[in-house]
């Protein structure tokens, strides 16, 4: 969803179109109705969604590591 709003410069005077974006706080919650949602400049927008994805990476990593060392612990057990 996109939003157009229209600023007056400060320097200049003259108006110019700012473009909003409709930003998901949850990066996956595209089927919710009623998602929570940030109005961001597209710059915000593409950097936040980036800070997500990348939380979401390490938190996926974290998750392989967990499970290595269960299946480590289980093996040390079991033998």
């Amino acid at each position: 969803m996109h939003q157009q709003a229209t600023r007056r410069s400060k320097r200049t005077g003259k108006p110019y179109i700012v473009w909003l974006h409709a930003a998901h706080v949850k990066l996956h919650d595209t089927l919710n109705s009623q998602p929570a949602l940030l109005c961001l400049c597209p710059s915000c927008h593409g950097y936040y969604d980036f800070l997500l994805r990348l939380r979401e990476q390490g938190i996926r990593l974290e998750r392989i590591k967990h499970r290595q060392q269960i299946r480590k612990r289980i093996a040390s057990l079991v033998s």
